[in-house]
């Protein structure tokens, strides 16, 4: 089956372009792009401020992951282009919450 094949064979339903595992650690602006433009619009963002930053953690860095409340899934996996998405991630100081605002209300 081509990817076009399979996409008539699942209307209303997107693909997520990685695991659940994959996404961690990963920016949440790239992940966020990414979902979109697999069809996904209903994308939610919750920073998860921290006041000090960690040796192994970065700004922006995805924690938790959801879609539809299942938080582990496979990559090419099939959901409603409705299915809620919540990503969780990490910010140090205040500018986080900024940032997350200004990226849903710019796409």
């Amino acid at each position: 089956d081509s990817i076009q094949e399979t996409a008539v064979a699942n209307p209303g339903r997107c693909r997520v372009t990685n695991s659940s595992k994959r996404y961690l650690g990963c920016t949440f602006k790239g992940v966020v792009e990414e979902l979109r433009n697999a069809g996904f619009a209903n994308i939610e963002l919750e920073c998860q401020c921290k006041a000090k930053k960690g040796w192994l953690s970065k700004e922006g860095a995805i924690s938790k992951i959801s879609v539809s409340g299942q938080t582990q899934f496979d990559k090419g996996e099939w959901f409603a282009e409705e299915a809620v998405i919540r990503i969780a991630y990490y910010s140090y100081g205040s500018a986080g919450e900024n940032s997350a605002e200004k990226e849903l209300t710019n796409a």
